[in-house]
């Protein structure tokens, strides 16, 4: 007879360990490549990244590429634009940078996913072996 956390432990996902390489896909390019590099060996160490979520993980990072990019063209061109209209001229908030807020947007949510943000961080659970046993959390 298995018990319950048997049972729980066959549907975990497959846990990435630290150390572990995983090669991000192909598409992935410029700043979204360096972030998953610097972000993927951090959800390793803190155990919240299964070989499930790695593409939900690759495409929080396109969206962190993309962001940057968005942001660069506000810092280039601004965030507002001069539109003449009927009454005359008037300032708006230019497309790219609504764009930009729609890009951080969907990032942020992204973020939450994997415990990246502070308030997400208290609802995020470990996968597997991650998990400290509750003598391990005694200071001796």
């Amino acid at each position: 007879m298995h018990s319950g956390v048997d049972r729980q432990r066959q549907h975990e996902p497959a846990r990435i360990n630290p150390g572990d390489e995983v090669l991000p896909p192909g598409w992935l390019t410029g700043e979204a490549l360096e972030y998953w590099k610097w972000k993927l060996p951090m959800l390793q160490r803190i155990g919240v990244i299964s070989a499930t979520e790695l593409v939900t993980f690759a495409m929080m990072c396109r969206k962190y590429g993309d962001w940057r990019k968005a942001v660069q063209k506000c810092d280039e061109s601004g965030t507002y634009q001069t539109v003449d209209g009927k009454f005359g001229s008037k300032q708006e908030m230019a497309p790219w940078a609504r764009h930009e807020k729609d890009l951080y947007d969907q990032y942020f949510r992204s973020s939450r996913e994997f415990g990246l943000t502070p308030s997400s961080r208290a609802g995020v659970h470990t996968i597997g072996s991650a998990k400290q046993k509750p003598e391990e959390d005694k200071i001796t």
